[in-house]
């Protein structure tokens, strides 16, 4: 759900090369982040990984005319320049981001926990929501501040006054952000891409890449680190495809060099060795699991116009047996009577 995903579908379905650009990393100025605030996991099943950073001395302001072009372009509506960035680099890569006015959040921290029987919050769309146990909040020293990869909470939210910055980004159990949006009923993009699940390297990468267009459009300086809490939890992962099975499932014959170059287009860094292909599934991939998954992606790189379909489908009937007539009779007596 991102222009890079979509770019590495194209590349793979033209068998084209992908080029994908490395963004400069952002100058650090300031002191240190952890001199000025911390971050703290209550809940780590449900929020793994979270990284914040600060900018300060940031002027709100409108966005560069290319950058609302963009963002018009998907159907976005221009905010200001440093909700625009947020947006901006959801859409780019995938990973939802979301920025507090950082003199705004009491005790200038932030707690990942869950909600408290009783809580409530209003949120950026103006509506208030109450919270009950279960549902994950992103809190400062006091109260929820938003609704953990969901929406944002109207008193945080940046705004023209807004001169300090705490920027977001994190992973959050899909599962829970699913029940959650569904619960307040509060979709958005930020959920959307939450619930499928998100690149688990993607936190910090993304982190700096919207750090980075904040100073560009928005000024400031950005304290150095990061303030982190819990870790990505990514371990790479390798999967084996076995050509027979794959002909089994497809019923054609695929020539080993069709199947590799297939996986290959797809960035799986295929190996043949004998009957079967080892591929290393990449971060992004969360869906590829099991031998069926790589056997599905090769069908639809080669095309599934490859795969022949039969124009009659034969079915034989069988009577069914004496004890199965039997129990539909004593059903339907037991039915007519009033049982």
């Amino acid at each position: 759900l991102s222009h890079v995903g979509v770019a590495r579908e194209v590349g793979a379905l033209t068998a084209s090369k992908l080029r994908i650009e490395k963004h400069a990393l952002p100058a650090e100025a300031g002191s240190p982040v952890a001199q000025v605030t911390s971050v703290t996991i209550d809940a780590p099943s449900l929020c793994p990984h979270y990284v914040a950073r600060v900018i300060r001395g940031v002027k709100i302001g409108p966005s560069p005319a290319w950058m609302v072009k963009r963002l018009e372009s998907v159907g976005l509506r221009s905010v200001n320049n440093v909700v625009d960035v947020t947006n901006y680099v959801m859409f780019e890569l995938g990973q939802p981001l979301h920025a507090f006015d950082f003199d705004k959040l009491a005790g200038r921290r932030i707690v990942v926990r869950e909600a408290r029987k009783g809580e409530k919050i209003i949120s950026i769309d103006g509506k208030e929501r109450e919270l009950s146990p279960g549902m994950l909040v992103i809190a400062d020293g006091e109260k929820p501040a938003a609704v953990a990869g969901v929406m944002g909470g109207l008193h945080s939210e940046v705004t023209p006054g807004t001169t300090n910055v705490l920027l977001e980004s994190a992973r959050f159990d899909p599962l829970s952000i699913r029940k959650t949006a569904r619960a307040l009923a509060m979709k958005s993009d930020s959920s959307y891409r939450f619930e499928r699940g998100i690149d688990p390297t993607l936190p910090e990468r993304a982190s700096l890449r919207a750090a980075q267009l904040i100073l560009e459009t928005a000024g400031g300086e950005l304290l150095a680190g990061a303030a982190v809490a819990g870790q990505s939890g990514y371990a790479p992962k390798n999967l084996t495809l076995r050509l027979p099975r794959l002909k089994r499932l497809l019923g054609i014959d695929v020539p080993p060099g069709d199947v590799v170059a297939a996986l290959e287009r797809l960035q799986l860094a295929p190996k043949l060795s004998g009957d079967a292909v080892t591929v290393a599934v990449p971060s992004w991939r969360l869906d590829l699991n099991i031998e069926v998954d790589l056997i599905e992606e090769v069908a639809r790189v080669i095309g599934y116009d490859k795969v022949p379909v039969r124009d009659k489908v034969s079915i034989r009937l069988t009577p069914p047996e004496p004890w199965q007539r039997s129990m539909e009779l004593i059903r339907e007596t037991l039915v007519a009577a009033g049982y």
